[in-house]
Parts: C-alpha cells; sequence; structure tokens
C-alpha cells in the first residue's frame, strides 16, 4: 500500500490493516493447517473491516462537499 493512501486513511483503518498484517505474519509461521486459516480468516476480517472504514470515511467527506 502507497505511503500517500495510508496517510490518507483514519487511524482506526491503520489499525485494522496492521492487525491483518500481523494475522498475516502469524499464519506464515504457523505449523498447523487449522491454525494458519484460523489466522487467514482473522486476517481477511481485518482487512474487511479496514475497507468498512474507509469506504465510511469517503461517504462522510463525499456528503460534507455537497
Amino acid at each position: 500500500m502507497s505511503q500517500p493512501m495510508v496517510e490518507s486513511l483514519s487511524e482506526e483503518a491503520r489499525e485494522c490493516l496492521r492487525y491483518a498484517e500481523e494475522h498475516a505474519r502469524q499464519a506464515k509461521q504457523a505449523n498447523r493447517p487449522n491454525l494458519r486459516e484460523g489466522f487467514l480468516e482473522m486476517g481477511r476480517r481485518w482487512l474487511r473491516l479496514a475497507h468498512s472504514y474507509r469506504f465510511a470515511q469517503q461517504r462522510k467527506r463525499f456528503g460534507s462537499d455537497r
């Protein structure tokens, strides 16, 4: 992700992305398939939440431009 894009995200969205990255790292280190899949699923959930925050932020900006 490019630096300007990250800087424009809310603190909540950035935190979600940090958690997603951490879960991806844990998935790579997991030695059992069920643990690996669990970490990957949690990472996907954090990414979805980050996207939700980003969407809400964009929507709020769009509404304030009107």
